[in-house]
């Protein structure tokens, strides 16, 4: 909040689907009233409601910009070309602070097994425990962090952990 009215969420999602997905869930979770779609000029929307819908083209980003400029926030699924997604973003922060998100929150190759692990590991239990708790080997434990750091691009258990952690935080939404 900075001046008594509650922030909108303005939000660029390039990296892909699941990501996309994962920012739509967070507003919906933050008590946003989600609207698919870029509404029609006639329509005000109010900061509580957030429009949610693809940029693929200069039709597409017009109506995104406009729907901000109505009052919604967004949350953009950016599709388009480089130079396309850069001047939305400009149009975007020239009304409020814009989160573009580069990077997917859940990298390729992860899947719930290594979100339960991480989760663990985060908690700072041990790998006899956590495999106990999972139901699974501590060789497999140990394969699958070092799946885990592979699919992060790092080199120890601290560093998954610290990049999931600042990648999840990207998406912070503020609540109405």
């Amino acid at each position: 909040m900075t001046d008594g009215r509650a922030v909108r969420p303005l939000i660029l999602v390039e990296s892909g689907s699941a990501t996309w997905a994962c920012a739509v869930a967070k507003v919906r979770d933050a008590g946003r009233e989600v609207i698919p779609g870029w509404p029609e000029a006639s329509s005000r929307g109010g900061r509580s409601k957030v429009a949610v819908g693809v940029v693929v083209d200069r039709e597409s980003a017009a109506a995104a910009v406009r729907t901000a400029v109505d009052g919604y926030g967004l949350v953009v699924d950016g599709q388009g070309e480089r130079e396309l997604l850069d001047a939305v973003c400009d149009d975007l922060r020239r009304l409020g602070s814009v989160c573009h998100v580069h990077d997917e929150l859940v990298p390729a190759g992860m899947d719930g097994i290594h979100e339960d692990l991480l989760d663990l590991v985060g908690q700072g239990r041990r790998i006899k425990d956590i495999g106990a708790l999972l139901h699974l080997a501590p060789r497999t434990v140990h394969r699958r962090l070092h799946e885990a750091r592979d699919a992060y691009g790092v080199d120890t258990n601290a560093e998954v952990l610290q990049r999931r952690r600042s990648l999840r935080a990207v998406l912070a939404v503020p609540t109405p």
